[in-house]
C-alpha cells in the first residue's frame, strides 16, 4: 500500500476496473470482489499505484478526500465502497 493518503488521478482505465470490481448487495453494501489486502479492504491499481478501494470510490462519488481524515465506513462492512455508505472522520473515539 503506498504510504501517502493522496490518491493519484484515478484514469478511465482505473474507474472501469472499479465498476467491475463490486456487487450491489441486498444490504445496499457494494461488496468489492476484486483483490483486498490483509486486513480485508479492497484494494485496486491506480495510475500503478496500489489504493484502497473504498478511498477510491469516496473520491469518484464524493471528491478527493482530505489528506488528514479517513473515509469511515457507516455499515462496518471493510469490503463496501457503496459512496452513501462513506463519508470523512477520524479514528478518535
Amino acid at each position: 500500500m503506498h504510504k501517502s493518503r493522496e490518491l493519484p488521478i484515478i484514469t478511465p482505465a482505473a474507474l472501469a476496473r472499479f465498476r467491475r470490481s463490486y456487487q450491489k448487495m441486498p444490504s445496499n453494501c457494494w461488496e468489492w470482489r476484486g483483490p483486498k489486502n490483509s486486513d480485508g479492504y479492497g484494494v485496486i491499481q491506480v495510475a500503478g499505484v496500489r489504493c484502497q478501494a473504498h478511498r477510491v470510490s469516496y473520491a469518484i462519488f464524493h471528491g478527493p478526500p482530505p489528506l488528514h481524515l479517513t473515509v469511515m465506513h457507516s455499515c462496518d462492512n471493510r469490503k463496501c465502497v457503496n459512496p452513501s455508505h462513506l463519508s470523512v472522520g477520524t479514528q478518535g473515539r
